[in-house]
C-alpha cells in the first residue's frame, strides 16, 4: 500500500549553479542555471548525501547517478492534498516544477469559494497534472492538454493516486494551436484558464511552437474562450525575457481590469539556508 506524507518537498541548499533537494524520502542533487551565489553548505557534503545526482553534459543532454540501490526510478509523494508520482527523467525533471504548488494551492482556495456555480477550466501545456488534480479535487471541471502522449498519461496516473479520476476531466493529447482554433469555432466557453508554455516544442504532429512567434496569437484566441463569468487567467513561464513585468504586460490586453485585478511576480523556492532560488515568472487576473 502507498503512503503518503504532507508536502514531501525540501529545497536544503542552492548554489554554484545547482540544488540540493529532499524529494519524498530521497536526496538530489540537480542542476539549477539562477543559483549563481555560492552555498552555504560544502557540495561536497551534497554530493555524500545524495540518494542520486544529475549530471548534465555539455550538449545540453544528462544522466542520473544513482548512489543509493534502494531508490527506484518512480516513487510517490504527497504535495498538499494531492499525490503525485515522482519519476527520474532523462532531462533531469522529476514531474513537478514545486514553484508551482503554491499557486494550485491558492487557485484551490478560488474554487472553493464559488461552490455551486460552474467552473471549467481550461489548462495548456498541462504536463504531469498537478494543477489539474489540484482543481479536480477543488470540484472544477477540467480540460487537460498537452501534446505528449506521455506526459498525458503519466498526468492520468497522479489524477488516480490523487483519487480524482473518476471526476469531470478531459484528455487531451493535442498540438495546443490547433486544439484552440477548433475550440474558437466551436464557441467553447471557459470560466478560467491556466497555462505554462515552453520555450520551444513540438506538437503532437510535429507541429512547432516557439513562444516568441506563437505566445501573442495563441492568447488572442484564448480571449475568446472567456466567458462572461471569467474567474481566473495564470500565465507562467521559464522562458529568458518572459519577467513578472512581462507576462503582466501581455495579460492586460485580453483580460477586463474592470472587473477584475492583475500582479505579476518571480516565482522562487526558498530554501533551508534562507536564500531564494529565482524559479521563472507568473502573472494572475483574478476576477472580483
Amino acid at each position: 500500500m502507498i503512503t503518503f506524507r504532507p508536502m514531501s518537498y525540501t529545497l536544503i541548499d542552492c548554489g554554484y549553479f545547482q540544488k540540493f533537494e529532499k524529494i519524498g524520502d530521497f536526496y538530489f542533487v540537480r542542476p539549477s542555471p539562477q543559483a549563481v551565489w555560492p552555498s552555504q553548505r560544502p557540495v561536497s557534503e551534497w554530493i555524500k548525501k545524495a540518494d542520486a545526482v544529475y549530471e548534465r553534459y555539455s550538449e545540453g543532454k544528462g544522466e542520473w547517478k544513482i548512489q543509493n540501490k534502494s531508490l527506484s526510478q518512480s516513487f510517490p509523494i504527497q504535495l498538499n492534498n494531492i499525490q503525485m508520482m515522482m519519476k527520474l527523467t532523462s532531462f533531469g525533471h522529476v514531474g513537478v516544477f514545486f514553484e508551482q504548488v503554491p499557486m494550485w494551492s491558492y487557485l484551490q482556495d478560488v474554487i472553493q469559494k464559488r461552490q455551486g456555480k460552474e467552473f471549467k477550466i481550461l489548462n495548456l501545456f498541462a504536463y504531469t497534472g498537478g494543477a489539474t488534480a489540484s482543481f479536480l479535487k477543488a470540484g472544477a471541471e477540467v480540460l487537460h492538454l498537452d501534446s505528449s502522449k506521455t506526459s498525458v498519461a503519466w498526468a492520468k496516473e497522479n489524477a488516480e493516486l490523487s483519487h480524482v479520476s473518476d471526476k469531470k476531466v478531459r484528455w487531451i493529447v493535442e498540438d495546443v494551436k490547433k486544439f484552440i482554433e477548433k475550440e474558437v469555432r466551436r464557441g467553447s466557453q471557459y470560466n478560467a484558464i491556466i497555462l505554462d508554455p515552453p520555450s520551444y516544442g513540438r506538437g503532437s504532429k510535429n507541429e512547432v511552437w516557439k513562444i516568441e512567434e506563437d505566445l501573442i496569437g495563441l492568447l488572442t484566441q484564448l480571449s475568446k474562450l472567456m466567458s462572461s463569468n471569467f474567474y481566473f487567467m495564470q500565465l507562467s513561464c521559464h522562458s529568458q525575457g518572459y519577467t513578472p513585468l512581462a507576462l503582466e504586460n501581455l495579460l492586460k490586453n485580453y483580460v477586463d481590469l474592470s472587473k477584475g485585478s492583475l500582479k505579476s511576480e518571480e516565482m522562487v523556492v526558498t530554501s533551508e539556508s534562507g536564500f531564494k532560488l529565482p524559479s521563472g515568472a507568473q502573472a494572475l487576473y483574478i476576477a472580483n
